[in-house]
């Protein structure tokens, strides 16, 4: 899960290739490192690794 100040995102005007690069960051962080909170290249940004199995249901 990424979490962020996402009402920042949406405000610029490329918020779909931010996000995108958000992505890519934080899949290369969460494949080299253990569970926990990383920064990312964007201000007041962050990425949390947690260990766990998530469930949804329909």
């Amino acid at each position: 899960m990424l979490y962020g100040n996402i009402e920042q995102l949406t405000l610029l005007p490329y918020v779909n290739h931010i996000i995108k690069k958000l992505i890519i960051e934080a899949v290369k962080i969460a494949e080299d490192q253990p569970a926990g909170r990383y920064e990312l290249s964007f201000p007041e940004s962050f990425l949390m690794i947690s260990e766990g199995e998530t469930h949804s249901s329909l």
